[in-house]
Order: C-alpha cells, then sequence, then structure tokens
C-alpha cells in the first residue's frame, strides 16, 4: 500500500512539473501573455492549486523516504499462490509484553516496527527501568528472548532489536569509600603511565650511552692499532738501516784488507 502510494505521489509530481514547465516555457515565448494571467482569475486559481499540489507531493516524497517516524503497522510473514499471512504490530507488542513479565525490572511502554535500508525489520522497544544493580546484564539475555520468541511464534526475524529506556528508577549516591577507591585507582593508572614513560627514558639514555662507549672504544681501538703499526713500520725501517750500514763497514773492511 505505502509503495503504491508513493507511485502514485510520483506520477502526480511529474505531471505536475510538466505543466509548470509548459506554462513557463509559453509565458517566456510570449505566447500567453502576462496582463491575461494577471487578469484572468481562473488562471490565478489553477497556478494556486497546483502550486500547492506541488508543495504536498514534495513534501510527503521527502517524509517517506527520509523520514525514521513511519512505522510499520502490519507484517508480511509467508505468502503463496493462494492466500497471504500477515501480522499487525500489535501482535509483536503483545510478545514483547509477554516476554517482559520475566523481567520484573522492565515496564514496556510501546514497540515500533520499522524498515531499515537492506529491507529488513527493525524493531524499537521503549520501556523504563526500574532495576536496582546494573541494567546492562540483563539488555542482552531480553534480547535474545524477545529474537526466540518472534521466531517459535510467528518466524519472523529482525535484523536489529533496540531497546530506549525513557525512565530510570535508580539512584545512584557513591559512598566516601567508594569514592576514595576511585580517586586510588586514578592516582595509580597515573602513577603506572608516569613509570613507564620514565622507564622508557632511561632505556632510550642508556642505549645512548652504549652507542656512544662503543664508539669511543672503536675509535681507541683504531687508534692504538694505527700506533702499533706505525711502530713496527719504524722498527723495520731501523733494522733494514743497521743491515745497510753493517754491509756498508763489511764492504770498506774488505777494501782495506786489499790494500
Amino acid at each position: 500500500m505505502r509503495k503504491l502510494a508513493e507511485k502514485i505521489a510520483i506520477v502526480a509530481l511529474v505531471c505536475t512539473t510538466f505543466v509548470f514547465v509548459l506554462m513557463a516555457v509559453l509565458y517566456a515565448t510570449n505566447v500567453i501573455p502576462q496582463k491575461d494571467i494577471a487578469d484572468n482569475s481562473v488562471s490565478i486559481v489553477v497556478l494556486s492549486v497546483l502550486s500547492a499540489l506541488y508543495l504536498g507531493l514534495s513534501s510527503y516524497l521527502l517524509i517517506v523516504n527520509f523520514s525514521e517516524n513511519l512505522h510499520v503497522k502490519r507484517i508480511l510473514l509467508f505468502y503463496d499462490s493462494e492466500s497471504a499471512t500477515s501480522a499487525g504490530s500489535k501482535i509483536v507488542d503483545n510478545i514483547v509484553r509477554g516476554c517482559a513479565k520475566e523481567y520484573p525490572q522492565f515496564k514496556v511502554k510501546r514497540t515500533k516496527i520499522r524498515v531499515d535500508d537492506k529491507m529488513g525489520l527493525i524493531a524499537t522497544v521503549y520501556l523504563d527501568a526500574t532495576a536496582p544493580e546494573d541494567i546492562s546484564s540483563y539488555i542482552p539475555q531480553f534480547r535474545t528472548l524477545l529474537s526466540e520468541s518472534f521466531r517459535d511464534a510467528l518466524g519472523l526475524k529482525f535484523n536489529s532489536i533496540n531497546f530506549e529506556i525513557g525512565k530510570l528508577k535508580k539512584k545512584f549516591v557513591p559512598t566516601s569509600k567508594e569514592i576514595e577507591d576511585a580517586r586510588n585507582t586514578a592516582e595509580e593508572s597515573v602513577d603506572e603511565v608516569v613509570e613507564d614513560e620514565t622507564a622508557t627514558t632511561v632505556e632510550e639514555t642508556d642505549a645512548t650511552v652504549e652507542e656512544g662507549t662503543t664508539a669511543e672504544e672503536e675509535g681507541t681501538t683504531a687508534e692504538e692499532t694505527d700506533a702499533t703499526v706505525e711502530e713496527t713500520v719504524a722498527d723495520e725501517e731501523g733494522e733494514a738501516g743497521e743491515s745497510t750500514a753493517e754491509d756498508d763497514e763489511s764492504a770498506d773492511s774488505k777494501e782495506e784488507t786489499k790494500v
């Protein structure tokens, strides 16, 4: 029904737009003089009706396509070539209220169903909570119970089941001990962060010092090696000089002996 209404609205909007475009072209080409439109009350009425129709159809299409406030009233469960079976949203609301009896801390106000972008169904349950403790542990259980009930009773599966809590009849007043524990926990967290940062800084400093020490040791080792090489070369040169001198002396002695 909704799709049919949308199609009718689109066709009517296209026709109205065509009439406006046609009149604008005729007016621009001076086929319809401006004074004829201003003096003719029938033309003014027709234009007013078309304008109202255009605005109404445009608003309707925008609301239908972009608003989330349009909820499903009936759900098609299954169909064949001979018949179709559907259920109203009231049936879904009754199932939700029946499941809520298992959880006295929840009071169901209403249930709404809408279609998501994937053409699936989304159920939103509006409820009031009266739990004396944290309700976060009950919501998943309640959601599971609803999913199983919809599947067993109607063969229906929702893409999502959301909950909106309108009232929470629970006042949380922390005691001085809880406040002190929370403060100590926060201080411990800050201390741990500071210790981690300090440890990281010390490690980086140690690594830098080790790199500098290693570089210095390598430089010292290189200098010692160079000095050793130079000393070895000098010794070899000295020994070579002494050998040369001895050879000269031996030659001189031989010459003197001959003489």
